[in-house]
């Protein structure tokens, strides 16, 4: 059994998507079921799985619309790409023969139904509709290998708890007939599953009301290969692309694969003054370390010189923004938070993405800094709880990928309780300096002053 990696949903399942050779080599597939009340962008995020697909197969899609129409479909895809469209979305007619294309295409066509006062004759109508129409695409293009149905509903007597269970099973076993896989859409009018989500591999149940982000939650409540994370994801859709943001449950889960980096060979930290501090045994990085807030200023400005140190130091701050951005300088970049739409997932979202697009183009990485603000300057709707979230989830990631962290202006009356959590567990990987810990002033600078001339 192989598995795709889908940018979030992989976090999300601990690792690949499954893809299962059930009808032999060479006819890998997976099914997954979309399901969600009207308008939550259930269209919008199967059309980016379906493109995922295809692209890691070098593939293309059909899509079969129940009640979308094609052009519907076209326009909303160039809506979202419209710079860089990721696939091409072909509506009939299509071309007598179609080779050659860089890129995805997506052949779209409306299934014809017939009579829909007859359910059980819609539903064998609907049967051999798909199987024509993906015969038709695979004439067109021996590529075809993902399959989209948009939308199983109950006003069509395909949803719900109205569909036959041998619709579901039949049209799954097909798919796995032909090493396709199946992308299914279904309206929702409430909680209860059907008989899709019996008959699928993966099922992705996206909420109807939107988070305080902005963003629709999305939730696996289905992964019949593997585990999966609990807890809601963050689903936005913004012109350029999808992003999915695994909760921060994902990041403390070591099933699952971070960014590779490149680390400074001189990195190093002041082990004299961490035994000074915290009575530690030697050790080498990585290091987490909070900085009560009156020192914040100073360690930011030590820490923050280049020298000859080679690498890139990543600031992390909520200043001066009204929504987020990533500003590149010599030896440094600043992901900035800003906006009322800021969320702990959104931060770490933003730099892993940062991680994987620095390793891609060789750069190493010094550090990272995390800059709390007061309440009072913290972006609208980011409570200080959202950031100390933040935080613990950061240090779990810090200490797993290998990279130094300092979190500067913690709380003056000392590390939350979820610090203490994450203390107890990574004993041996964190320093911490505060006040209030009966940390002299001065012995924190010597720390400063140790861990800068390691460096």
């Amino acid at each position: 059994m192989s598995g795709i990696r889908i940018p979030g949903l992989d976090m999300m399942l601990g690792g690949p998507l499954a893809v299962v050779p059930r009808a032999g080599e060479g006819k890998d597939n997976t099914t997954i079921l979309v399901r969600g009340g009207p308008g939550v962008g259930k269209t919008v995020f199967a059309t980016h799985l379906a493109t995922q697909l295809a692209q890691h197969w070098k593939a293309d899609v059909v899509y079969a619309c129940v009640e979308l129409l094609p052009t519907e479909l076209a326009a909303q895809h160039e809506g979202i790409h419209s710079n860089h469209p990721p696939a091409d979305v072909r509506i009939v007619p299509w071309p007598v023969r179609s080779e050659g294309h860089p890129r995805p295409q997506i052949f779209a066509s409306m299934l014809d139904l017939g009579d829909r006062l007859d359910p059980e004759q819609t539903r064998k109508r609907f049967e051999l509709g798909v199987v024509e129409l993906h015969e038709a695409a695979t004439r067109v293009s021996p590529r075809v290998r993902v399959l989209v149905v948009d939308s199983l509903s109950d006003g069509y007597g395909l949803g719900g708890t109205q569909a036959p269970r041998w619709l579901a099973d039949s049209l799954c076993k097909y798919a796995a007939e032909t090493g396709t896989s199946l992308v299914l859409i279904e309206e929702t009018t409430g909680p209860a599953p059907s008989v899709w989500s019996f008959a699928v591999d993966l099922v992705l149940e996206i909420g109807t009301e939107p988070m305080p982000s902005g963003c629709r939650a999305l939730r696996v409540t289905k992964n019949r290969f593997g585990p999966w994370i609990g807890g809601d994801a963050e689903l936005h859709v913004a012109v350029g692309g999808i992003t999915l943001m695994p909760p921060l449950a994902a990041y403390f889960d070591e099933r699952n694969t971070l960014p590779e980096v490149a680390l400074p060979k001189n990195l190093s930290w002041g082990i004299d003054a961490l035994d000074r501090l915290k009575k530690l045994t030697p050790f080498s990085a990585p290091v987490c370390v909070f900085v009560e807030a009156a020192l914040g200023h100073e360690f930011v400005t030590r820490l923050g010189g280049l020298g000859n140190r080679a690498g890139m130091d990543v600031e992390i701050n909520y200043l001066g923004s009204t929504r987020p951005y990533a500003r590149e300088r010599p030896g440094s970049v600043v992901l900035a938070h800003g906006g009322p739409f800021v969320t702990p997932e959104s931060v770490l979202n933003a730099l892993l993405a940062w991680l994987r697009d620095a390793h891609a183009r060789g750069l190493a990485v010094r550090k990272i800094l995390h800059r709390l603000l007061p309440k009072k300057w913290l972006p609208p709707g980011f409570a200080v709880s959202d950031a100390r979230a933040t935080e613990h989830a950061l240090a779990q990631v810090a200490v797993r990928m290998g990279i130094p962290l300092v979190c500067t202006g913690t709380a003056p009356a000392g590390p939350s309780p979820i610090y203490r959590v994450y203390l107890s567990a990574h004993e041996d990987g964190v320093a911490v300096l505060d006040h209030d810990r009966g940390v002299d002033t001065a012995v924190e600078l010597a720390f400063l002053d140790d861990l800068d001339a390691h460096r």
